[in-house]
């Protein structure tokens, strides 16, 4: 035997392949599934809603929101402006500025420069009508101007001439009554300063408390009584309008009160000076308040004018007051006091009381001059 053959190992016997006899059968449940051949599914018949009673109407249903795109323009945008805006006016500081704008608005309007201004009151605007070459301005126009609402006043200040003497006129005033201040109310007379008037000619209609003082009769104011517990100094004083305590001795311009006098009882009115008291109003006064003004020596009673004649003698303004009795005082005669009762007077007495104050301008405007 070879060495070959020594060394080599004996070979295990093969084992023989099982036959189909032998083999044990698999189990259905691990068993590969069949494949069949696809089949063509039976159409489907499509489905219905159900039916919904018209009692039962279905919901809106809600819109989807879209987002907002501005549309497109074919035109070309304004530029956008970068500057900040204006500023808004502020109201001058003080009185005096404020009458200060209104002069120079008023000059603005008419080349006329009036040393004489008139304030026509209750029923007697009438008598700015008459002016030659008039501007007529309305209190709204005219800066810081306090605007009337009592009936029978006009509201607008009337620049012209009156036998070639140029005059201001103000058909119309303001009162407490109305919700003013007192500063409101004189505050025409501050404008007049600032306009360089030298004379203010101040009416009214006014109750008449002393008997003699009858209806539709005019009187030339000689003095006054302030009931209306106010006055147009109260406060901080400028002292470019006037003084801190303005003597009031003769508030009322003498030599104005004896031209007015004189010329009246030529033309035969038979004009009377009396005191006026001034009261807040607007309800008309008692009767025991009448008693009480007549003893403490008031001859008419009204709601006006006192104001007025202050803040004008602050400033060096020469006054001239004149009332036109409209109606009794309370309690005089035995009847009810209206408002329309002084408006037919006023216009009862108005080519009277004109013709007296046509004589009066030019020679108060030759006194100042």
């Amino acid at each position: 035997m070879s060495t070959k053959e020594k060394s080599a190992k004996p070979k295990a016997p093969r084992k023989r392949a099982a036959s189909a006899k032998n083999v044990a059968p698999v189990p259905a449940s691990l068993a590969e599934p069949q494949l069949t051949p696809p089949q063509e599914l039976a159409p489907v018949a499509a489905l219905e809603p159900p039916a919904i009673p018209p009692s039962h109407p279905l919901p809106e249903p809600e819109p989807f929101p879209i987002p907002f795109e501005e549309p497109v323009s074919l035109t070309p945008r304004a530029p956008v402006l970068t500057t900040a805006p204006a500023p808004v006016p502020v109201a001058p500081a003080t009185e005096f500025d404020r009458a200060e704008a209104a002069a120079q608005f008023i000059f603005s309007k008419t080349p006329a420069r009036p040393k004489i201004a008139l304030v026509l009151g209750s029923g007697l605007g009438a008598f700015a009508d008459e002016f030659s070459a008039a501007t007529k301005i309305p209190y709204a126009s005219i800066p810081h101007f306090p605007r009337s609402t009592a009936i029978g006043h006009a509201g607008q200040l009337v620049i012209g001439h009156v036998e070639d003497v140029s005059v201001a006129g103000m058909q119309g005033r303001v009162h407490l009554y109305e919700g003013y201040s007192v500063h409101e109310v004189a505050f025409p007379m501050r404008v007049f300063a600032r306009m360089g008037v030298k004379a203010v000619i101040l009416t009214n209609a006014a109750g008449g408390i002393k008997r003699e003082f009858v209806q539709g009769r005019l009187i030339v104011i000689k003095d006054h009584i302030n009931l209306q517990g106010a006055n147009p100094l109260s406060g901080p004083n400028d002292a470019r309008f006037g003084p801190r305590f303005p003597d009031m001795t003769i508030a009322y311009d003498r030599r104005f009160r004896e031209m007015t006098v004189g010329q009246g009882n030529r033309q035969g009115m038979g004009l009377y000076e009396g005191v006026y008291a001034a009261l807040p109003g607007p309800s008309y006064e008692t009767p025991a308040e009448i008693r009480y003004l007549r003893t403490i020596g008031a001859d008419l009673v009204g709601m006006s004018t006192v104001p007025e004649v202050i803040a004008a003698r602050h400033s060096g303004i020469r006054v001239l007051g004149i009332s036109c009795v409209t109606n009794a005082a309370a309690g005089i005669l035995d009847q009810p006091l209206d408002h329309n009762e002084v408006l037919e007077t006023a216009e009862r007495v108005k080519t009277q009381f004109i013709a007296l104050l046509r004589t009066v301008i030019p020679r108060i405007a030759a006194e100042i001059a």
